[in-house]
């Protein structure tokens, strides 16, 4: 009785893997078809304009990035020498 419940209960655990698996496959497949429809809508609507095809881009890339920061920042203003003052310690206290 042991080994035709452990026999069942392998092919039930299995049936379940496979069919997780199924379902994984089918869900990434149609997203992938959703993304060439999209695809497709965008590069035939392109076409029927007559622009270029230009790629769908998500973000900036590093220099883009790190050109607006760059042109954010305020340039230092670089004291004179004579402007300088030295300050003597004293111990604290």
């Amino acid at each position: 009785m042991r080994s035709f419940v452990a026999t069942v209960s392998g092919l039930l655990f299995r049936m379940v893997v496979v069919m997780f698996g199924l379902i994984l496959l089918v869900s990434l497949m149609f997203a992938i078809l959703i993304g060439m429809l999209v695809w497709g809508m965008h590069y035939g609507w392109a076409r029927l304009r007559g622009k270029p095809v230009t790629p769908f881009v998500f973000g900036m890339g590093t220099r883009t990035r790190w050109g607006q920061f760059k042109s954010t920042m305020k340039p230092k203003k670089h004291a004179p020498a004579d402007d300088v003052t030295d300050v003597v310690s004293r111990p604290a206290g």
